[in-house]
Order: C-alpha cells, then sequence, then structure tokens
C-alpha cells in the first residue's frame, strides 16, 4: 500500500472507529450471525441434519442472501452523509487533501466495508461448522464455494457503491436513507410494469440493480447440483423450475453499476461546494 493510500487508510479508520453507526451495525451483523449459527449447530444434531463443511457454505454465506446485503449500502451513508453536513470533507480538502483523494478514502471505505461484511459470515458460519462435531468433506471449500464468494463481493460493491452515490448527491443520512429504500420499492414496482409489457421493455426488468443483486445472492445460481436437485422437484410438482444467467454476465453487470455509481458520486464531489 503506497504513503497516500496508507494516510487515505488511517484517516477513515480513525473516523470509522469513532462512529456508533458502525459499531452497531458491526455488531447487528455479528449477533445475527452468530444466532444463525448457533441455531445450524444444535438442529445438526437431530437425525437427518447436517452442519459441516464444505457442504454448509452455500448455507452459510446465506446471510447475504437476507438482509445482510444492505448493512453495507446503510452504513456507506450512514458513514459518509454526515461528514457533508459537519463540514468534515471541506475540512480535509483545507487540510491538505484534494477533493479526489478525500472522495478516495470513501472508495476505499467501500471496498475494506465489503471485505468486512463478507467475513463475517465465513468466519462465525465457519467455525461454527468446525465444532459442530459433523464430519466435514475431504475439501474444506470448493470451486463453487470461491466463485459464490466472487458473485457476493460483486453485490456488496453494487450496493456500497449506490449508498455511496446517494450519499454524495443528498448530504444528509435521514433522506439519504429514505431514498435508498424509496428505490427498493420503486424498482419492484417498475420490474412488474416492464414485466407486464408486450415490447423489448419487458427484458430491461432483469437488468434493474436489485434485480441482479437478487440473482448473485441466489445460492442456486452458483451450484449447478443444488439447482438440478431443486428443479427436479419443481417439476415433478407441476411448478416451473428456476433458470439464472451466466453468472460471469451477473457478476459483470454488477461491477459496471458499482463503477457507474461510484463515478456519478465522484462527478458530485469534484464539482459541488463541499
Amino acid at each position: 500500500m503506497s504513503g497516500k493510500l496508507q494516510i487515505l487508510f488511517r484517516i477513515e479508520v480513525l473516523k470509522t472507529r469513532s462512529r456508533v453507526a458502525f459499531w452497531v451495525i458491526l455488531l447487528l451483523a455479528v449477533a445475527l450471525n452468530t444466532i444463525f449459527t448457533v441455531i445450524s449447530v444444535r438442529t445438526a444434531q437431530f437425525p437427518g441434519r447436517t452442519f459441516a463443511l464444505p457442504d454448509s457454505w452455500p448455507q452459510i454465506l446465506g446471510f447475504h442472501e437476507g438482509g445482510g446485503i444492505f448493512l453495507v449500502p446503510v452504513l456507506m451513508i450512514l458513514l459518509c452523509a454526515p461528514e457533508y453536513t459537519w463540514r468534515t470533507g471541506r475540512q480535509m480538502v483545507i487540510n491538505g487533501l484534494s477533493r479526489d483523494q478525500a472522495y478516495g478514502g470513501k472508495v476505499l471505505l467501500l471496498g475494506v466495508l465489503t471485505g468486512l461484511f463478507l467475513l463475517i459470515p465465513i468466519l462465525i458460519g465457519g467455525i461454527g461448522a468446525l465444532v459442530s462435531g459433523d464430519d466435514s468433506g475431504p475439501q474444506f471449500v470448493r470451486l463453487a464455494d470461491l466463485a459464490y464468494c466472487a458473485g457476493l463481493t460483486a453485490a456488496l460493491l453494487q450496493g456500497g457503491g449506490m449508498g455511496l452515490m446517494i450519499a454524495t448527491l443528498v448530504r444528509s443520512a435521514g433522506p439519504a436513507l429514505g431514498i435508498l429504500f424509496l428505490y427498493m420499492i420503486l424498482e419492484e414496482i417498475i420490474a412488474v410494469l416492464l414485466r407486464l409489457s408486450d415490447t423489448v421493455l419487458r427484458h430491461l426488468a432483469e437488468y434493474l440493480p436489485m434485480h441482479v443483486s437478487e440473482e448473485l445472492r441466489d445460492d442456486l445460481a452458483w451450484y449447478p447440483d443444488l439447482l438440478e436437485s431443486v428443479n427436479a422437484d419443481l417439476i415433478s410438482e407441476g411448478a416451473a423450475p428456476y433458470a439464472f444467467r451466466p453468472v460471469e454476465e451477473l457478476v459483470l453487470i454488477a461491477l459496471i453499476y458499482a463503477v457507474v455509481f461510484v463515478g456519478v458520486g465522484w462527478l458530485s464531489q469534484r464539482h459541488r461546494d463541499l
């Protein structure tokens, strides 16, 4: 890490560790994963149930398939938006940082939070599976598990990038959070309307950010054997089987969204008063 990056990293660490919002959300993620892991370990005591590696990685990483994915964008808003109200960003520029460097610190923060919140379920769930008493397989982790982690990373970067963009544009935590959650609701409505269309517009619903994130977080998209088993049950019941786009395409779309969101925030940082 270069000297300038180290400085930016230390600045963001000092600011972040003093924020109550960071510790509350971090402890929330730890608590939820701990509760989930304890329940999984206890459930594994019943006949026919197991909680062992590597088969339980989809279950462990499924924390982000639920509400865990929204912790990073919420935290990016809570950490970044108030700095405009408090004029922290302006003070950093006065103290010698450029606008780009100040914003670069936020992008660095996004990467660190993405890694941190990806590691929380891996560490807690992984330790729980190792001490559960069930026999683990010959492999600790499979290629599909690593691929699933890569997909979750892309989804977290996309969501966190959206949070950073909204924080930079709105510059107030309360309204920014309101806009984030309002967008999630509106996208669902827009997606339904697009799917009802008889034109090419109906395909656009598949490329909306939240839909891309939802597909990336679905373990069935990453484990073909699991998908085949689930689809066999659905077909036997007369229901339509699940189908997913290639995961490489989903990751690429999510990363493009992340770059666009971060880029819009950067333009706002450069051209608006701090």
